[in-house]
């Protein structure tokens, strides 16, 4: 016996109950006539697997106009239209508000990798400060042993720290604009490839809702993206001036911050300029 059978034959206060488990979006006419068919097969399985349940919905769909096709009610068959063009309704629906949710999970996520980066950043620019005062620290005290006119192989010693300590300084901050540089492009591409064109949908629904459209909605989030990267932006500034302090202090040959700062500086105040425009 079908399992569709069984229930219609369930005592009356139960009967109800499975009652309210159907709608219009999909009545009970529509379980009692493709009864066979939907108990064959595995819905168990589609639930955790969506290509499958794209399947299965439209093979519903197939099966629901071989009904209807066969259908002599004219009434009938013009119901189970309607029924199949709010199937296909929900789904449509349901497949942009999956979009929408993956493309607003993909923007949260790359926003909040740029943050962490910043933040990252911060702390890395600290650490070179450090390392420069440790340097301009050792420098000194080998020049006032030089001064005192300590033994040469104890000057030699001082230089060859103070060399090691160079260059571990000119690679973090060889490493630090390298980062940087790699932020800056990513806040780009997250301009150009997803928040202007965020910014121009929402603009496009904001005209559509002016002549009646469905109510606005998603500008809270939006303005949530353009604030957080508006924040990495000013914040990578701020690091580049910072850097520019600490070449006041210690410079050297081919060092890299005189080199690049600038460019990216020019870089920073382009996008901050066209995010605020925005």
């Amino acid at each position: 016996m079908s399992q569709w059978k069984q229930v219609q034959q369930l005592e009356m206060r139960l009967l109800e109950q499975v009652d309210y488990l159907y709608d219009d979006n999909f009545p009970m006419d529509i379980r009692q006539g493709l009864a066979g068919w939907i108990e064959s097969q595995d819905w168990d399985s589609a639930v955790n697997d969506e290509s499958m349940a794209s399947v299965l919905f439209t093979n519903l769909q197939t099966q629901l106009e071989k009904v209807r096709s066969q259908e002599q009610n004219f009434l009938q068959r013009h119901n189970m239209k309607i029924i199949q063009q709010q199937l296909q309704g929900a789904l449509e629906q349901s497949l942009q508000n999956s979009v929408a949710f993956e493309r607003q999970k993909n923007m949260d996520n790359r926003v909040s990798i740029i943050r962490n980066s910043v933040q990252l950043m911060d702390q890395a620019v600290k650490n070179i400060e450090d390392m420069q005062d440790d340097f301009d620290f050792c420098y000194k005290t080998l020049q006032s042993r030089e001064s005192a006119d300590r033994t040469s192989e104890m000057i030699k010693q001082g230089i060859t720290r103070l060399q090691e300590m160079l260059n571990r300084l000119d690679f973090k901050r060889k490493e630090i604009l390298s980062k940087m540089d790699v932020v800056i492009k990513e806040i780009d591409d997250l301009m150009t490839s997803q928040l202007r064109p965020e910014l121009q949908d929402w603009k496009r629904r904001q005209q559509i809702a002016a002549i009646g459209g469905p109510l606005l909605t998603g500008l809270e989030q939006l303005q949530s993206w353009f604030t957080l990267t508006a924040q990495s932006l000013f914040q990578i500034k701020r690091q580049l001036d910072k850097l520019g302090e600490l070449v006041v202090k210690v410079t050297y040959e081919s060092d890299p911050i005189p080199l690049q700062k600038p460019q990216m500086e020019e870089r920073v105040k382009f996008l901050i300029y066209h995010l605020i425009k925005r």
